[in-house]
């Protein structure tokens, strides 16, 4: 797992700024450190893929953030950035969540999109997030990666908690 910094000021306060202020301008700083953390370890063929939040998260706040900085990092660094993963099960948020309820509430939240199976085959794949405390959503996500044919699973996050 490549971190950018800590869950801590200012980091903490500007991905607050960007998910619940919508403070979209963030976005490109954000995703340049985030491609400037990643650049030694990223190279060769690699695929970006954001977290997929569910439709209705995806609703309520109008945008992923995950998906926007993943963006940013893949302009960056000359890489794909692709979408196989999707959200079949709404979840509570993880913030506030002890280990156990993070990992029983991500179990079979997420699935290979039934059109991008080839897209991620024998490939290597770079998960992006903005946030991971215990990493219960990027294992899951690996692990669903992993069992549809991805031969190696990374993960990107600008902050650690």
């Amino acid at each position: 797992m490549i971190v950018c910094g800590y869950w801590q000021d200012p980091l903490k306060s500007l991905v607050h700024q960007l998910k619940y202020r919508r403070r979209h301008v963030l976005v490109e700083s954000l995703g340049k450190i985030m491609a400037g953390a990643a650049q030694d370890y990223i190279f060769g063929p690699v695929l970006l893929v954001p977290i997929p939040l569910h439709y209705l998260r995806l609703w309520q706040r109008g945008f992923n953030q995950a998906q926007l900085l993943g963006q940013v990092v893949a302009k960056e660094l000359q890489v794909p950035l692709v979408s196989p993963l999707k959200r079949v099960r709404h979840t509570q948020p993880q913030f506030g969540l002890g280990r156990h309820l993070r990992r029983a509430n991500v179990v079979g939240a997420f699935a290979i999109k039934s059109d991008q199976l080839d897209i991620i085959k024998d490939k290597t794949v770079v998960l992006v997030d903005d946030v991971v405390a215990t990493g219960s959503t990027i294992e899951e996500c690996a692990r669903v990666l992993k069992n549809n044919g991805a031969k190696e699973v990374w993960a990107l996050v600008l902050a650690r908690a």
